[in-house]
């Protein structure tokens, strides 16, 4: 996955975002779709690679 400003973006206005009220779960979806609109399949990709790092099955990355 190429990084360029807008992703950047992205990532600070996640950070940044409460989602312990309703609102900013919403926000959260919306950036969610976003991601998947732009990046098909690769929540699901991210996701994956934690259950693995999780269950030690996959070498950790090296610098």
């Amino acid at each position: 996955m190429k990084t360029d400003c807008g992703d950047i973006e992205l990532v600070r206005l996640v950070a940044g975002l409460a989602v312990e009220g309703a609102d900013g779960r919403a926000g959260l979806r919306t950036l969610l779709r976003e991601v998947e609109a732009k990046y098909p399949g690769e929540i699901e990709r991210m996701a994956a690679a934690l259950q693995l790092d999780k269950s030690g099955a996959r070498c950790p990355r090296r610098a």
